[in-house]
Protein backbone atom coordinates (compact mmCIF):
# COMPACT_ATOMS: atom_id res chain seq x y z
CA UNK A 1 0.00 0.00 0.00
CA UNK A 2 1.39 3.30 -0.86
CA UNK A 3 1.42 6.14 1.58
CA UNK A 4 0.59 9.65 0.96
CA UNK A 5 1.81 12.29 2.19
CA UNK A 6 0.46 15.72 1.62
CA UNK A 7 2.49 18.13 0.14
CA UNK A 8 2.03 21.20 2.22
CA UNK A 9 3.36 19.03 5.22
CA UNK A 10 6.39 18.08 3.50
CA UNK A 11 6.99 21.46 2.35
CA UNK A 12 7.14 22.68 6.15
CA UNK A 13 9.71 20.10 7.06
CA UNK A 14 11.83 20.70 4.12
CA UNK A 15 11.93 24.12 4.88
CA UNK A 16 12.69 23.58 9.03
CA UNK A 17 14.95 21.01 7.96
CA UNK A 18 16.76 23.68 5.86
CA UNK A 19 16.80 26.31 8.58
CA UNK A 20 17.89 24.04 11.31
CA UNK A 21 20.86 23.49 8.81
CA UNK A 22 21.75 27.11 8.19
CA UNK A 23 21.58 27.79 12.03
CA UNK A 24 23.55 25.11 13.25
CA UNK A 25 25.96 26.35 9.74
CA UNK A 26 25.68 30.17 11.77
CA UNK A 27 26.70 28.60 15.06
CA UNK A 28 29.71 27.30 14.15
CA UNK A 29 30.99 29.63 12.23
CA UNK A 30 30.76 32.01 14.86
CA UNK A 31 32.44 29.91 17.00
CA UNK A 32 35.73 29.38 14.84
CA UNK A 33 35.09 33.33 14.95
CA UNK A 34 34.87 33.89 18.39
CA UNK A 35 38.19 31.38 18.66
CA UNK A 36 40.00 32.56 16.30
CA UNK A 37 39.97 36.21 17.48
CA UNK A 38 40.58 34.76 21.03
CA UNK A 39 43.84 32.93 20.06
CA UNK A 40 44.99 36.29 18.80
CA UNK A 41 44.15 38.35 22.17
CA UNK A 42 45.89 35.70 23.89
CA UNK A 43 48.91 35.76 21.68
CA UNK A 44 49.14 39.36 22.47
CA UNK A 45 48.55 39.24 25.94
CA UNK A 46 51.15 36.43 26.15
CA UNK A 47 53.99 38.00 24.28
CA UNK A 48 52.94 41.24 26.28
CA UNK A 49 53.37 39.44 29.61
CA UNK A 50 56.69 37.56 28.74
CA UNK A 51 58.39 40.56 28.33
CA UNK A 52 57.45 41.37 31.79
CA UNK A 53 57.24 37.74 33.79
CA UNK A 54 58.72 34.01 33.01
CA UNK A 55 55.24 33.12 34.67
CA UNK A 56 53.22 32.49 31.57
CA UNK A 57 55.79 31.61 29.63
CA UNK A 58 54.86 27.92 28.80
CA UNK A 59 51.63 29.01 27.89
CA UNK A 60 49.90 28.58 24.41
CA UNK A 61 47.41 30.90 23.41
CA UNK A 62 44.50 29.00 23.10
CA UNK A 63 40.29 28.98 22.29
CA UNK A 64 39.15 29.38 25.37
CA UNK A 65 38.34 32.19 27.18
CA UNK A 66 40.75 31.95 30.42
CA UNK A 67 44.50 30.98 30.67
CA UNK A 68 46.16 30.23 33.78
CA UNK A 69 49.75 29.67 35.11
CA UNK A 70 50.55 28.32 38.08
CA UNK A 71 52.67 30.44 40.82
CA UNK A 72 55.26 27.56 41.73
CA UNK A 73 53.24 27.78 45.06
CA UNK A 74 50.79 24.96 46.28
CA UNK A 75 47.38 26.92 45.60
CA UNK A 76 48.21 29.83 44.10
CA UNK A 77 47.94 30.48 40.44
CA UNK A 78 47.04 33.43 37.91
CA UNK A 79 44.64 33.84 35.65
CA UNK A 80 43.24 35.85 33.34
CA UNK A 81 39.61 35.42 31.73
CA UNK A 82 37.54 37.34 28.82
CA UNK A 83 34.17 37.64 27.64
CA UNK A 84 32.17 39.54 25.06
CA UNK A 85 31.36 42.54 28.10
CA UNK A 86 34.74 42.37 30.65
CA UNK A 87 38.16 40.67 31.07
CA UNK A 88 39.44 39.86 34.46
CA UNK A 89 42.79 39.13 36.05
CA UNK A 90 43.04 36.87 39.09
CA UNK A 91 45.27 35.64 41.76
CA UNK A 92 43.48 32.48 42.83
CA UNK A 93 44.68 31.11 46.22
CA UNK A 94 43.53 28.16 47.78
CA UNK A 95 44.57 27.53 51.30
CA UNK A 96 44.05 23.85 51.34
CA UNK A 97 42.00 24.03 54.52
CA UNK A 98 39.05 21.87 53.43
CA UNK A 99 42.42 19.32 51.67
CA UNK A 100 42.72 18.76 55.48
CA UNK A 101 39.55 18.34 56.80
CA UNK A 102 38.52 15.79 54.31
CA UNK A 103 41.70 13.55 54.68
CA UNK A 104 41.11 13.72 58.53
CA UNK A 105 44.37 16.44 59.57
CA UNK A 106 41.41 18.94 60.86
CA UNK A 107 38.15 18.14 62.65
CA UNK A 108 35.23 20.54 61.73
CA UNK A 109 35.59 22.82 64.71
CA UNK A 110 39.10 23.64 63.60
CA UNK A 111 38.03 23.99 60.55
CA UNK A 112 35.11 26.41 61.07
CA UNK A 113 37.59 28.41 63.10
CA UNK A 114 40.00 28.92 60.79
CA UNK A 115 37.65 29.54 58.18
CA UNK A 116 36.28 32.46 60.30
CA UNK A 117 39.63 33.35 60.67
CA UNK A 118 40.63 33.93 57.21
CA UNK A 119 37.22 35.42 56.34
CA UNK A 120 37.50 38.06 58.80
CA UNK A 121 41.30 38.45 57.56
CA UNK A 122 40.34 38.75 54.03
CA UNK A 123 37.80 41.46 54.32
CA UNK A 124 40.55 43.48 56.39
CA UNK A 125 43.09 43.25 53.42
CA UNK A 126 40.25 44.09 50.56
CA UNK A 127 38.48 47.40 49.99
CA UNK A 128 35.38 46.68 48.72
CA UNK A 129 34.99 49.66 45.38
CA UNK A 130 32.63 49.55 42.54
CA UNK A 131 31.63 45.89 42.06
CA UNK A 132 35.38 44.96 42.58
CA UNK A 133 38.02 44.54 45.54
CA UNK A 134 41.70 46.38 46.16
CA UNK A 135 43.75 44.86 48.10
CA UNK A 136 44.59 47.35 50.84
CA UNK A 137 48.35 47.66 51.32
CA UNK A 138 47.85 50.04 53.93
CA UNK A 139 46.67 47.58 56.90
Amino acid sequence: MDQIIPTKEVEDYMIRIAEKTQDDIDNKTELKNRHIIRQKFWGELLQSMNLKSKLFQNISAGKYNWIGAGSGVRGISYNFGVSKNYGRAELYIDFLIHSKLKIGEINQNEYDEVVEILDKKLEEMWERLDGSYQIDSGK
